[in-house]
């Protein structure tokens, strides 16, 4: 099957992002009639400090970057685990793998995104929200908590999911994200410090300003960042292929002493 787009419109890049990857690689997401009030605190930690809480964890007054030392402290029941890169990593590898059956382009975007081109997937799925909804679904069977974002450009894709921006794919992400403030825009805080100096907080007005300005005083990585944001600079993506063999596994808090405790992640390991 293939399905052609028109010369002059422009890829749709739609971002996968895992804010809970680091956590949700030990302790999957259930749904929420598995919930039970007996739940275990649960802390990620890395070089000794809390980088992710389960949400039991959360209610205790716990915040990520507390000392795990202090935790216990606040904490008697916490459940501390080491933060496994490589865990995450095989986890977002996965993932891609399994969206292969949306679209044939689909790249690691970083230690938590995923990036997917979908401009010729969205008419086989009838039409971007099924689309988005097909994805969502599915990964939340998986056990993870996913946000969408979707833009022309792979970048801005990447920021709209980060900050939970409505579709905005229809206008590039120079009309898009006009009003954004430069803090969301994940550019270096020294780089942010200087242009609110000058009076600029919006992506708008610094699209405004002078490029030979912004490279005299920001340097060409600056420049290039915001070409790439803006579809005017190639961000070309390095898109996966399909492994030859696949492998799992389940990371268990608590004894195992009933078949009954194995139903969901069994589950979730032949999904």
């Amino acid at each position: 099957l293939s399905i052609m787009r028109k010369k002059d419109q422009p890829k749709l890049w739609l971002c996968l992002y895992l804010p809970n990857l680091a956590l949700e690689v030990f302790y999957p997401s259930r749904p929420k009639q598995m919930l039970s009030d007996d739940l275990k605190p649960i802390a990620i930690i890395q070089q000794q400090r809390i980088e992710a809480l389960s949400y039991p964890a959360a209610t205790t007054g716990l915040t990520v970057g507390t000392m795990a030392s202090h935790a216990y402290a606040l904490c008697e029941t916490l459940i501390c685990i080491e933060k496994s890169a490589s865990k995450e990593h095989r986890a977002l590898e996965q993932i891609a793998q399994w969206l292969y059956e949306f679209t044939p382009n689909v790249s690691r975007y970083g230690d938590q995104h995923l990036i997917l081109e979908v401009s010729s997937s969205l008419k086989l799925f009838s039409g971007l929200n099924h689309l988005k909804h097909l994805i969502e679904e599915k990964i939340a069977h998986l056990g993870y908590t996913p946000k969408i974002g979707v833009s022309q450009t792979p970048l801005a894709a990447k920021i709209s999911a980060e900050i939970d921006c409505p579709d905005n794919h229809q206008q590039s992400p120079g009309v898009a994200l006009k009003a954004l403030q430069l803090i969301h825009l994940q550019l270096p805080s020294a780089s942010i410090m200087k242009l609110e100096k000058m009076g600029i907080t919006i992506l708008k007005q610094l699209i405004e300003l002078p490029r030979h300005t912004l490279k005299k005083r920001f340097g060409d990585t600056f420049i290039h960042y915001l070409e790439r944001l803006l579809g005017e600079r190639a961000d070309p993506q390095t898109f996966i292929k399909p492994a030859p063999k696949f492998e799992s596994d389940i990371f268990f808090i608590n004894t195992i002493d009933n078949l009954q405790s194995l139903i969901f992640p069994i589950n979730r390991l032949l999904n």
